[in-house]
């Protein structure tokens, strides 16, 4: 297959931009760039963005975020890792439930509360370099 295909790689960005939004990113690291793309073998499609089911699917599959593949593995082994059950043939009462989706969550916010900080430290970081003043300036009006 000839790699420099001008219309089919139009049309290739045009369904990555159709299926994730012109600015769909992963929630966690951030990661936005749409060519960045793994081929998924089997039923899924090639794409660099999936959707991840926050406290596994077999315990909400409707509580769903965008993330990188590399982070949705990442998390998603992670909730093997503290003993989330993602076994959707499990049969299990409604506390079994809401034990899982309580400790699932507070894994997700977590890893979300540390990339907050890596975010707020960069932006620190950017504008004591380019603004030294920040910190001092008045609020801005309305």
């Amino acid at each position: 297959m000839n790699e420099h295909d001008p219309i089919r790689n139009d049309a290739r960005w045009k369904r990555r931009e159709r299926e994730l939004g012109r600015d769909a990113g992963c929630v966690l690291c951030g990661e936005r760039d749409l060519c960045v793309l793994v081929e998924v073998k089997g039923e899924m499609r090639e794409r660099l963005l999936e959707r991840h089911h926050v406290v596994g699917w077999a315990n909400d599959p409707s509580l769903k975020v965008l993330l990188c593949r590399n982070c949705h593995a990442k998390e998603t082994e992670s909730q093997r890792q503290y003993g989330i059950d993602l076994d959707r043939e499990t049969k299990r009462n409604m506390f079994v439930i809401v034990e899982m989706f309580l400790r699932a969550v507070a894994i997700f916010l977590a890893r979300l509360a540390e990339r907050c900080w890596q975010l707020a430290d960069l932006l620190a970081a950017q504008l004591d370099a380019s603004l030294p003043e920040w910190r001092d300036r008045p609020n801005f009006s309305h």
